[in-house]
């Protein structure tokens, strides 16, 4: 009888090994970052700050900006997949369910969004889909974010950085062709034993949304830049592309450790780990812990501004 061949790794294993692996990041990047915070802490504390409030607010409404544009496009996207809505309902069950996002484990804002929108009464495969392809952009654009950022970086030669961000943006831009997302859908689909709906959107939609989330990650990445004029003025403006590559590239790890609310403690890590040859400790840390507060402000504000908006009845 023929020896019969190793059975491969069931997704429960293969489950695990993932989460294991986020689990080393996550205490390597907490590691190496609580280890310069006890040796930069006296520099930490007598650092003396100057902020700059006009930085401030310009920083403030770009990121609350980055919100309505988020709900703008995910609005946009139902409505390209048959989901005719008012736009002020789907702002609200967007607004309403972000918050969601600061309780552990990483799915209960897109858990909220649809059980909203299923108690609204959209279709639950428009919605299904609609979420996954916004959670698969945003990941895709900062990604895309930081690797156009490369050229910028000191560190870098720029003939080094264009190797690197010409090939990635091409081959981000294939994988936003229709058959490619309807390939990954179909393997999602078998892996989450789900249905999803065929893909009937355009690749000029496509197209169209990548650039609507590029410029959510633009208005994220400035507003962190801003911010960081607001705490530490030394900052130089003509590094806003360092800037802007610094915080998409921390918003992704974090964005991937899913077990982690917010990536909360991981993003700061790699935010001070990026600035580290630009800017000292003391205020690398003061802006990365510091934008994490504007963040949380920002959402409650949202989060407010949300439950004022009005919908049609039943909805």
């Amino acid at each position: 009888m023929p020896a019969s061949a190793p059975p491969s790794a069931s997704p429960r294993t293969r489950g695990r090994l993932w989460r294991l692996a986020q689990i080393l990041v996550v205490v390597a990047v907490l590691f190496f970052w609580g280890r310069a915070v006890w040796n930069n802490w006296p520099a930490f504390a007598a650092q003396e700050w100057h902020v700059q409030p006009a930085y401030l607010l310009a920083s403030f409404a770009l990121v609350l900006a980055q919100l309505f544009l988020l709900a703008a496009v995910w609005h946009w996207t139902l409505v390209r997949l048959g989901v005719r809505r008012p736009w002020q309902e789907a702002a609200r069950i967007w607004a309403l369910s972000q918050i969601a996002r600061y309780l552990p484990g990483g799915i209960w804002d897109v858990a909220g969004r649809f059980a909203m929108g299923t108690r609204a009464g959209y279709p639950t495969l428009a919605l299904s889909f609609s979420i996954l392809l916004e959670m698969a952009l945003q990941a895709l654009t900062a990604a895309l974010a930081f690797v156009l950022s490369l050229p910028f970086w000191p560190q870098l030669p720029p003939a080094d950085g264009l190797r690197w961000a010409i090939p990635l943006s091409l081959l981000g831009l294939a994988a936003l062709h229709p058959r490619v997302i309807q390939f990954g859908l179909r393997a999602g689909a078998r892996l989450l034993h789900v249905e999803l709906p065929a893909v009937t959107l355009r690749y000029r939609d496509m197209l169209f949304l990548l650039l609507g989330h590029m410029l959510t990650q633009v208005c994220i990445g400035t507003g962190f830049h801003l911010f960081m004029r607001a705490v530490y003025p030394a900052w130089p403006a003509h590094q806003w592309p360092v800037a802007v590559g610094t915080y998409t590239a921390a918003w992704l790890i974090g964005f991937l450790i899913v077990f982690v609310p917010m990536g909360i403690g991981v993003r700061e890590g790699i935010i001070v780990i990026l600035l580290a040859p630009f800017v000292p400790f003391a205020p690398a840390n003061a802006v990365a812990i510091g934008f994490r507060l504007w963040i949380a402000l920002r959402d409650a504000l949202f989060a407010g501004i949300g439950a004022l908006l009005k919908t049609r009845p039943g909805g």
